[in-house]
C-alpha cells in the first residue's frame, strides 16, 4: 500500500505530464511503488530506508529491475509538505522520464 505522500506525488506527476503511472507494480516477488514504461519508481522515505534490512532490499530490487530491463528511479520524499520541492528538485529527471 502506498502512502498518502506517494499517492499525491504520483497524482501531481500524472497531472503535470498527462501520463498514467501504474501504482504498486509487482515484479519477481517484489513490489515497486510505481511503473511508467521501462521505468520503475521507488519513493524513499527516511524512516523506512535507513535500516540495513531495507538497504539490502533496495539493492536486491535494483538488481531485479536491471535483470528485467527496467531503469529504477529512486525519489526521496518524507512527507506531503515536500512534494513541490521534490518536483522542482527532480524536474530534469521527470522531464526525461515522462516527456518521451
Amino acid at each position: 500500500m502506498i502512502s498518502k505522500s506517494e499517492a499525491l506525488l504520483f497524482d501531481k506527476l500524472e497531472h503535470l505530464y498527462n501520463v498514467i503511472i501504474e501504482r504498486q507494480h509487482y515484479l519477481s516477488y517484489r513490489t515497486y511503488d510505481g511503473k511508467y514504461k521501462k521505468f520503475l519508481i521507488e519513493i524513499d522515505g527516511k524512516k523506512w530506508h535507513m535500516s540495513n534490512k531495507s538497504k539490502a532490499n533496495d539493492k536486491f530490487k535494483m538488481q531485479i529491475a536491471q535483470n528485467f530491463g527496467y531503469q529504477l528511479i529512486r525519489i526521496k520524499l518524507n512527507s506531503c509538505k515536500e512534494i513541490d520541492t521534490v518536483l522542482n528538485k527532480n524536474k530534469d529527471l521527470f522531464d526525461r522520464i515522462f516527456k518521451q
